[in-house]
């Protein structure tokens, strides 16, 4: 399944339909020179998408997490 990890619901539902005990997050904008022109995506796939993984992971009481 292909979603966005800023859509907290869309990863509430991946992670409840697979039973999700490890994540292991490669997620990121990674082009620093395009983050100076515009950030927003930045902020939101590295920050917020990482918030909303750990969210999860803590409220589900996950085995492991890696960033």
């Amino acid at each position: 399944m292909k979603t966005d990890i800023c859509d907290a619901d869309a990863m509430a539902s991946v992670w409840n339909e697979h039973g999700v005990r490890e994540v292991v997050n490669f997620a990121a904008e990674s082009h620093v020179d395009r983050s100076i022109i515009s950030s927003g995506p930045f902020v939101q796939t590295n920050v917020v998408g990482t918030q909303i993984l750990l969210d999860l992971a803590k409220a589900n009481q996950s085995d492991r997490y890696v960033q």
